[in-house]
């Protein structure tokens, strides 16, 4: 494809996405433009067989149809970095982690900038360009000018009088220049350009691409010029220092193992606190640890001691030791698990297990890394690939709906926090709107059974802000256009309308 028709469809597809955009939320025209972008590369043939091009095409496309159907932030967040990453993948199919391949696509949003606009200036513009790169040499005259204006100014009432007739004359024609000029719609053209030299410009990174083609997942032995004594004898005592501190470690961890899973796991007493110094406190000490005990095996293990005979014994001590770090992670999940069942569920809490879970997964593969010998790329590549995943799939849940339908299903069993729940999204209305009835129920078990201190809103504040939001939204829904549609806030207010009924 030569340059001018790339810019032409460039300007084609800047145009379409003001379209799209311009005075319009997020709704169908995200699933338009996005799948118009895969029929594109489908089209020229940038898409392929490759196991990283189907992967990265299909959880674009998956995370693009979610937006409509769940339409929450974290959606959106993860359907730009799938963006980014369908992008990045198809700059370089050959890649073998998708961290090069974002980082590709990273390179990528400013240097395609640059070769679009260089060939804008090289083009029939080129006169233009000249002469706003030559006006540069009055920037400095005319900041020193504005200077000494102000300075007069204040130094002499009548100047004052001039330049202040001359600012309103100015400002009686911004504003009118204002009122005729759709800054708005030039901006989201101007943005539709940047995305479109995105999506059509291909800049590769050598040193990106460099960096993935010589990285191996597999360990390979350093061979040292030393005299061979002398190396044997470093590697002794590195691995008897290393068996001394792990062993000393699994000691530590093992007894911190044993009252967990004795007072938290099998003989718990909520003795009426708030559990934050139990779950938020504990939890990132824990957290830290499990992060500094990976570091340490990676440290250890990263370079000859892997390949000497004798080091089978700190092998053992290492998965020991990862083994009880797996445990140690357990009993946070039991912690969180605690929390979840006397103050409900929140986004954070959520957060925590599936933040957990992944470091359950990175163990596992730190394990392999010792144990077949791989290098830290494959933890690279494999944890890159796992965060990505898990997160993209739980993109596709509408948290806020799942908190809401457990905290209303336990507000006899748990704490039910009124200010929290009503500053949920749009689609919990229909499921927190409840009556006054059910709200003062609810109050008074929680003062019976919660003694602390709490800061929350009365029943009587909690129903004005649902009444507001619901007002609100309906407002918004009914002046959105079929652009905006999305099912999450179609069925929200189909079940509103129904209810009104």
């Amino acid at each position: 494809m030569n340059k001018i028709s790339l810019k032409s469809i460039t300007f084609v597809s800047a145009i379409l996405i003001t379209l799209l955009f311009y005075n319009q939320f997020n709704g169908l025209n995200v699933l338009i433009f996005e799948s118009l972008i895969v029929l594109y590369f489908w089209l020229s043939n940038r898409i392929s067989q490759n196991r990283l091009s189907v992967f990265s095409t299909i959880a674009f496309m998956s995370s693009s149809i979610f937006t409509i159907i769940t339409y929450s932030d974290f959606v959106y967040v993860m359907n730009v970095i799938a963006f980014f990453l369908f992008i990045g993948v198809h700059l370089y199919v050959e890649a073998k982690s998708i961290v090069s391949s974002l980082g590709l696509a990273l390179v990528n949003v400013f240097e395609s900038q640059k070769i679009f606009f260089k060939s804008i200036l090289n083009s029939k513009f080129h006169g233009v360009g000249k002469y706003t790169w030559k006006f540069r040499i009055f920037l400095l005259p005319l900041v020193i000018i504005v200077l000494f204006i102000v300075i007069y100014k204040n130094s002499n009432p009548i100047f004052d009088s001039i330049v202040s007739t001359i600012n309103l004359y100015i400002a009686e024609w911004i504003n009118i220049l204002f009122e005729y000029i759709e800054f708005p719609l030039i901006i989201t053209f101007i943005v539709g350009i940047i995305i479109s030299n995105f999506i059509l410009q291909q800049t590769k990174s050598i040193s990106i691409i460099h960096y993935d083609e010589h990285s191996d997942t597999q360990l390979h032995r350093k061979k040292s010029g030393q005299k061979r004594p002398f190396n044997i004898i470093g590697l002794k005592n590195e691995l008897r220092s290393t068996i001394f501190l792990f062993i000393s470690l699994n000691i530590l961890l093992l007894i911190l193992n044993v009252l967990d899973i004795y007072f938290v796991w099998l003989n718990f007493e909520w003795g009426n606190e708030t559990l934050k110094e139990f779950v938020h406190e504990g939890t990132y000490y824990l957290l830290f640890s499990i992060l500094l005990s990976i570091s340490l095996v990676l440290y250890f293990f990263r370079g000859n001691l892997n390949f000497f005979n004798k080091s089978k014994l700190l092998k053992v001590l290492c998965f020991v030791w990862l083994s009880q770090n797996a445990l140690l992670t357990i009993s946070v999940i039991i912690r969180n698990y605690w929390y979840v069942h006397y103050f409900s569920l929140a986004h954070k809490r959520i957060g925590l297990l599936i933040f957990l879970l992944l470091t359950l997964y990175g163990l596992y593969t730190v394990f392999i890394k010792v144990k077949e010998r791989k290098s830290a790329f494959y933890l690279f590549k494999n944890n890159a690939l796992a965060i990505f995943t898990v997160l993209l799939i739980s993109s596709f849940i509408n948290w806020d709906i799942l908190i809401a339908k457990y905290n209303v299903a336990h507000i006899r069993k748990s704490y039910y926090h009124m200010k929290y729940m009503s500053d949920l999204s749009y689609a919990t209305l229909p499921i927190v709107d409840l009556p006054v009835y059910e709200l003062e129920q609810i109050e008074l078990f929680q003062r019976d059974r919660y003694s602390f201190e709490r800061t929350d809103i009365s029943p009587e504040q909690y129903i004005q802000k649902i009444e507001m939001k619901k007002n609100n939204f309906k407002n918004e829904w009914e002046q959105k256009s079929w652009l905006s549609w999305n099912l999450s806030e179609y069925l929200t207010y189909s079940e509103l309308i129904e209810n009104k009924k």
